[in-house]
């Protein structure tokens, strides 16, 4: 072999170089995705949405060394909030990662992707699922690390803090506007349209209106009126959406007739939670009929085969449903002057169950009804699960927050300490069944969807699903084997612990001291503290427990027992959720 001389050496160096140059850079598949929450400024050439994907190219561009590419197809959201997951560009984006199409998402901001930390973690758990980054084009954020994690966690409290205290401000001025008078927005009621921002009479639906009204004072009966209104022709308000859809013009249900002979809109009123005022629109309604039709349904609730104004009421009955298909009946046990009321799957004649090692379903009645009506309240607040069940999701915000703000009230009579007649209507129309599960274990509450939609004087909806939801219930077994109901969990009597919450404010202190510009050591602050370097440690990982479990420590509602002893160094974790299920916060 020949000595190398310069002239070999340079030779061997421009190979090496060569074969460098050649080795392939692994693509990196980049999804940029934009999102504005209102359609304001969108028919414009250059919009939100355009410049959110102009700083997100730059960005790739930048990262070219690195193999980046960007994927040519667009996943946008115009015109929605980040508040909810329903989203077109959303949906097709996660379904290219299901379909190992992606690499990276790229954003402009993290508040683009969503509003909700909730939907982000579920976010976060396909993103991991299929070895997906995420990346922040004006916060350089990267979620295939802890820290990246625990930074957007914190940084997504934020922006789901703005949202709420938007939201309030939104409920507030929905509030002031209806005192004034004033239509909030919404879908205006039959009978009416909304032209800039007022509601102004539709003649041939007033006429319908009063028809309705007129009717009703003679048959004094809803079924009937139905069945007379069908027979004539006469249907719920049409709309045509934005997109040009028709919605409406179908036969009325009976839940949308309630609401209309309850609407206070029609004599020249506005309401906000069960008051009402001087409204600027015209009325189409005289109020010697509105009250003659409110005397009707009075009397008619009063008359009620379950009489729901009496005391100790049936609110369930012929609602409940066992694994076996029998439909639980009232009952009741007279104990000491005292009585119990129950539910209970009597099995009789075709109903007889052979099997007699399993009972049947014994239920008290306070229980099972403060549970379903808990359950209801609960998923008319929930602002993603109510609006996808009324096929919502796409609709305009000023609608959505009209809608939320009816679904709230609604809520909030029917978690009421005490149920009015009226309340009592209002759930048994709500409640399409109560179907539980075997031994009693849990039930599926069915919601009516087209009487949850004429509570809320939605007349819009066709072909939609009614809502399921799912309930698990604590159980006891009595002597006599029979299966009774605890309730559902609980929250905690407030305890406060105050070793805990000293030990918590002084996390706090020496968090503060840590990151001052002073920038002392932990063993400066343990010396001021006249305390041991590793209790400062320890107590300083206190400071970066999740909000939740801070404010449930702060307000004596943590776990019953839970001791500053029980948080050794293992269980504050980086993510939040396994500090909660740690720590007994699951």
């Amino acid at each position: 072999i020949a000595q190398p001389d310069s002239q070999s050496h340079y030779g061997i160096t421009s190979i090496r170089t060569a074969l460098l140059r050649s080795v392939q850079v692994k693509t990196i598949r980049c999804a940029i995705y934009t999102r504005k929450s209102s359609e304001e400024g969108l028919e414009l050439s250059f919009n939100s949405l355009h410049a959110q994907r102009e700083s997100c190219e730059a960005y790739i561009i930048s990262q070219a060394g690195e193999g980046w590419t960007c994927l040519t197809t667009r996943y946008d959201d115009g015109g929605i909030s980040g508040g909810h997951m329903p989203r077109p560009g959303l949906k097709a984006l996660i379904a290219d990662i299901k379909a190992d199409k992606v690499d990276v998402i790229v954003v402009y901001k993290v508040d683009r992707l969503t509003r909700s930390l909730t939907d982000f973690s579920k976010l976060v758990e396909v993103f991991d699922s299929h070895e997906v980054s995420f990346v922040s084009v004006t916060q350089a954020f990267n979620t295939t690390n802890s820290m990246g994690r625990l930074t957007l966690n914190v940084l997504l409290s934020f922006a789901q803090f703005e949202r709420e205290v938007t939201g309030e401000r939104i409920r507030d001025k929905i509030a002031l506007s209806r005192k004034r008078g004033l239509w909030t927005g919404g879908l205006p009621p039959l009978g009416y349209n909304a032209i800039e921002k007022k509601l102004v009479v539709n003649d041939a639906e007033a006429t319908a209106v009063r028809h309705i009204y007129q009717r009703y004072a003679e048959l004094k009966n809803v079924r009937r009126l139905q069945a007379e209104l069908k027979r004539a022709g006469y249907v719920s308000k049409r709309r045509t959406t934005k997109s040009g859809r028709q919605t409406g013009g179908m036969p009325f249900e009976r839940g949308a007739l309630y609401a209309i002979l309850k609407n206070q809109t029609y004599l020249g009123l506005t309401t906000h939670k069960g008051e009402a005022f001087e409204g600027e629109h015209e009325p189409i309604l005289d109020k010697a009929l509105f009250d003659e039709v409110q005397s009707i349904l009075s009397n008619n609730r009063r008359r009620d085969k379950h009489k729901a104004g009496a005391k100790n009421s049936s609110l369930l009955a012929g609602k409940i449903i066992a694994a076996s298909g029998i439909i639980l009946t009232p009952s009741h046990a007279q104990t000491k002057g005292r009585r119990y009321r129950y539910y209970v799957e009597r099995r009789k004649g075709a109903n007889e169950i052979t099997d007699t090692t399993k009972r049947p379903v014994r239920l008290p009645a306070a229980e099972i009804e403060a549970s379903v009506r808990s359950t209801l309240a609960e998923y008319l607040r929930d602002q993603i699960r109510l609006p996808d069940s009324l096929g919502l999701s796409s609709a305009q915000q000023d609608v959505r927050d009209s809608i939320f703000s009816k679904a709230s009230e609604m809520a909030d009579r029917i978690d009421a300490e005490t149920l009015k007649p009226s309340e009592m209507e209002m759930i048994r129309s709500a409640v399409k069944a109560i179907k539980l599960e075997k031994e009693a274990a849990g039930y599926r509450l069915h919601i009516d969807i087209y009487a949850l939609a004429g509570f809320l004087e939605i007349n819009a909806i066709k072909g939609l699903a009614d809502p399921e939801i799912e309930v698990t219930l604590k159980l006891l077994t009595c002597n006599n084997g029979k299966k009774v109901i605890l309730g559902n969990s609980t929250p905690l009597t407030p305890l406060p612990m105050p070793a805990l919450i000293n030990a918590l404010r002084l996390a706090h202190q020496i968090k503060g001291e840590y990151l001052s510009s002073r920038r002392r050591s932990l063993s400066e602050i343990a010396k001021s503290l006249n305390i041991d370097k590793r209790q400062v440690w320890r107590t300083l990982k206190l400071a970066f427990l999740a909000p939740d479990i801070q404010l449930a420590i702060l307000s004596g509602t943590q776990p019953h027992g839970l001791c500053v002893q029980d948080i050794p160094d293992a269980q504050v974790r980086v993510d939040w959720n396994d500090q909660r299920a740690a720590l007994g916060f699951a």
